[in-house]
């Protein structure tokens, strides 16, 4: 069965504290985009890069659909852990709905808390069409696989919007999930 479960926040005038790097970049890499003024994000999201718009939605949809039934309460749960990643509107928003958004039923996850089962979700960016970045928007398509041990795959779409203020960090603003 299909279905679509679609969220978007609008975006919400923020104050983001851009730090410099530990090094004083030179003009010329400024002006061809070279240097990333923003401080990157605290662990566990050290790696991602705060000015990349498809990596910081890869790793937020990553977290927020990474389900570990055996010390989770519940879904919404990742979604905590992925709120570093969250735009503060969204995130607020967001999070009441967030454990309906993967197409697994409350049965499923009873029974992988239960089995204490072991989840694996991998997230990849596609190549499918999606509107024109702009300096403070950003959206992608990205293919979620949780893999629960021994149980078939579960596998959906989601549709993600970044976005990033006053040259702070991309974060995720938006979310839609197609099954």
């Amino acid at each position: 069965m299909n279905h679509t479960t679609f969220l978007a926040a609008a975006v919400v005038v923020a104050a983001f504290a851009a730090t410099g790097c530990s090094t004083s970049p030179n003009p010329d890499q400024i002006e061809r985009g070279d240097v990333c003024p923003v401080a990157g994000f605290a662990a566990p999201y050290e790696h991602i890069d705060p000015c990349s718009a498809p990596a910081v939605l890869q790793a937020a949809v990553a977290a927020i659909f990474d389900y570990r039934p055996a010390g989770d309460s519940g879904p919404r749960a990742a979604f905590t852990r992925a709120r570093p990643l969250l735009q503060d509107r969204f995130a607020t928003e967001a999070e009441p709905p967030a454990g309906a958004w993967a197409p697994i039923t409350t049965g499923q996850w009873q029974r992988w808390r239960d089995q204490q089962m072991p989840i694996s979700t991998n997230v990849m960016v596609t190549g499918d069409d999606h509107p024109a970045d702009s300096v403070a928007t950003a959206d992608r398509v990205l293919a979620v696989r949780m893999h629960p041990a021994q149980e078939t795959a579960v596998v959906f779409t989601v549709y993600a919007s970044a976005t990033r203020i006053s040259g702070g960090p991309w974060l995720l603003s938006g979310l839609g999930v197609r099954s």
